[in-house]
């Protein structure tokens, strides 16, 4: 089984070791390293001049880095990582290899900040749609909505995050790991939630959980299609089959 599967399969209990906290903290620590000066993922992210809805940045140092990050990411979607040189990349983002090493030291370097705006930027979308004000089964559409959503409108950035995600080195690895580990955990705490309300009828909770957040991560596999082409249609689309996967005992509060 791939690095990239087990880190969207079951883990351990929300229990954890005194060295597992420590490696959390440490991965915390790589997080807000990578995205300084930004508080959080998703400002980085929007930040980046990659986002769709986001104009490119024309200046400064952050011109640079976002042009090389641009330019990984439409070159890694195209023929995938491997198949992406340096070469590739300094020459579509309009510089020389030798001013791309001044603001990124490796290829894998640039393949991590992708990985770690996909993955975070997704994990803090669906963290703000659970609203924990909201009733079980209005935060578990909410959040479905939101994921698939931005699984959706950034099918590129995402796409790259979940295919080459096995060509990190170990470290990088394990910090993109722990945030899907987050997701899932999120997605959980929902079904939970619904299951103890006497909301939600979900015989295998793991893999309902798994299957939801696969449905919605797979979409930028396929997306768009020629029947389904917008965010809002997708987003729609995935919280009815949800909706119908958890059979909810009553109807939604």
């Amino acid at each position: 089984m791939s690095r990239a599967i087990d880190a969207l399969g079951e883990h351990s209990p929300a229990s954890r070791t005194v060295g597992e906290k420590m490696e959390q903290t440490a991965v915390a620590e790589l997080i807000r390293q990578a995205i300084a000066p930004h508080e959080d993922v998703t400002s980085a992210y929007l930040s980046s001049g990659m986002h769709p809805g986001q104009p490119p940045i024309e200046s400064g140092w952050g011109k640079g880095t976002g042009r090389i990050l641009l330019a990984a990411r439409d070159e890694f979607f195209r023929v995938g990582y491997h198949g992406t040189s340096t070469r590739d990349i300094a020459s579509a983002a309009g510089m020389s290899a030798t001013a791309m090493y001044a603001h990124y030291a490796s290829k894998e370097a640039m393949l991590f900040k992708l990985c770690l705006l996909g993955s975070g930027t997704a994990l803090e979308t669906l963290q703000k749609a659970a609203d924990p004000a909201l009733s079980a089964p209005r935060r578990l559409r909410s959040a479905v909505y939101a994921f698939a959503f931005w699984h959706a409108e950034n099918h590129v950035l995402g796409r790259v995050a979940q295919w080459d995600i096995t060509a990190l080195e170990p470290q990088s690895f394990q910090v993109i790991a722990s945030l899907r580990r987050e997701t899932e955990a999120a997605m959980r705490r929902i079904l939970v939630e619904g299951i103890e309300a006497g909301e939600f009828v979900v015989p295998d909770l793991a893999g309902t959980t798994l299957a939801i957040l696969s449905l919605c991560i797979d979409i930028v596999r396929w997306y768009p299609s020629r029947t389904i082409h917008t965010p809002e249609q997708v987003a729609a689309t995935y919280v009815a089959l949800v909706e119908a996967m958890i059979a909810p005992r009553c109807s939604p509060a």
